[in-house]
């Protein structure tokens, strides 16, 4: 078998976005969100159960790629927590605040 690059196809990403937040599970009053593969401008939203925003979060620039959010006023649940940028870019996770 011999396998040959096609030079017509485009070279795969080397860096899909990806988003982690800790700790999780957390009690604390703040999440840290470790971004990777986003442009800014970029948001970080997190949504309860019922797929309501609870907090928005704008980053208007990516020199640390982390950031803290505060969740002190989040009630016990789970949240999914959703990056988004300009580019059509995403990725999310799900946090589990405990109070």
């Amino acid at each position: 078998v011999n396998v040959a690059r096609n030079p017509d196809l485009k070279s795969p990403r080397t860096s899909l976005p990806s988003i982690v937040a800790y700790p999780n599970p957390t009690t604390g009053t703040s999440i840290e969100v470790a971004l990777t593969g986003f442009k800014p401008p970029c948001r970080v939203v997190l949504l309860n159960v019922h797929g309501e925003q609870q907090v928005r979060h704008e980053l208007s620039s990516l020199n640390n790629s982390r950031t803290s959010i505060p969740i002190g006023f989040l009630p016990s649940g789970m949240y999914a927590v959703v990056a988004t940028d300009d580019s059509g870019n995403s990725a999310s996770t799900v946090i589990i605040v405990k109070r």
